[in-house]
């Protein structure tokens, strides 16, 4: 995930808001083993570098 402490919580939220999913954590009581596909979103094409994550079409 990108980003560090509470930067990197903003920017999963952004990210689930911008793909319509939901941000998995344990601190919301969600779990990745029973979460289910619907709360995942969905993007037409992710692109991830060291330096950048691009979401097109999310």
């Amino acid at each position: 995930a990108p980003g560090f402490g509470d930067r990197r919580k903003a920017m999963l939220e952004d990210i689930a808001t911008l793909t319509g999913g939901h941000v998995i954590s344990e601190e919301l009581g969600l779990d990745l083993k029973n979460a289910e596909i619907s709360m995942l979103g969905r993007a037409r094409q992710v692109k991830v570098t060291k330096e950048d994550t691009i979401i097109v079409d999310g």
